[in-house]
C-alpha cells in the first residue's frame, strides 16, 4: 500500500524539485501539515492524515493530496509574510501584556485569513472530480481552525487572570 509520503513525491515531486521545495513525514507534529518556509519545506504526518481521513470516510492519498495543496498555498500566498508578521506581533503583545481582546482579534482575524487564503489558493489546483471532496476538508479545516483559536482564547484568558 502507497504511503501518502510517496504518493505525494510521486504526483508533485518534479514541481518542488523545480521551485527548490521539500516534502518530509514529521508524525511529531499536532497538524496534518506544516510549511516551513524558512526551510522551503512541507511536512506531512502520515498518521494524522490517515486518521483525518478515517474520520471523513475519504481516502488517506486524496486526503493527502488536499493537505499538501492546502500547505503550498500558504508557500505561494504572497499575503503570507505580512499575515505572519501580524500574528507574531500579536502573540508577542499576549507573552508581554497578557491577554487583550483588540491584540486577540488582530491575531484570530490574520490567523484565519493565512488559512482561507491557503485554502482558495490549494482550491485552483483541484481537479474537477475531487471538488466535492476538497470543500467537505476545507470547511472542516476551518471550522476546526476556528475552534482551535477560540480555546487559545479562553486559555489566554485564563493565564491572564493568573498573572
Amino acid at each position: 500500500m502507497a504511503t501518502v509520503i510517496n504518493h505525494l513525491k510521486d504526483v508533485f515531486g518534479k514541481s518542488l524539485s523545480s521551485a527548490n521545495m521539500n516534502i518530509k513525514e514529521n508524525n511529531d507534529m499536532y497538524e496534518n501539515g506544516l510549511y516551513v518556509g524558512r526551510e522551503r519545506t512541507i511536512f506531512i504526518s502520515e498518521k494524522n492524515v490517515a486518521e483525518s481521513a478515517a474520520d471523513l470516510g475519504m481516502d488517506k492519498l486524496k486526503y493527502g493530496r488536499f493537505i499538501f495543496l492546502h500547505e503550498l498555498g500558504h508557500a505561494i500566498d504572497p499575503e503570507l509574510n505580512v499575515i505572519d508578521k501580524q500574528i507574531t506581533k500579536n502573540k508577542r503583545l499576549f507573552n508581554i501584556k497578557g491577554y487583550s481582546e483588540r491584540y486577540f482579534n488582530e491575531y484570530y482575524t490574520a490567523s484565519m485569513k493565512a488559512e482561507k487564503n491557503a485554502w482558495n489558493i490549494a482550491e485552483k489546483y483541484v481537479i474537477d472530480e475531487d471538488k466535492e471532496d476538497f470543500k467537505i476538508v476545507m470547511k472542516t479545516s476551518l471550522e476546526l481552525h476556528q475552534e482551535s483559536l477560540e480555546e487559545e482564547k479562553e486559555l489566554l484568558i485564563i493565564k491572564g487572570s493568573i498573572r
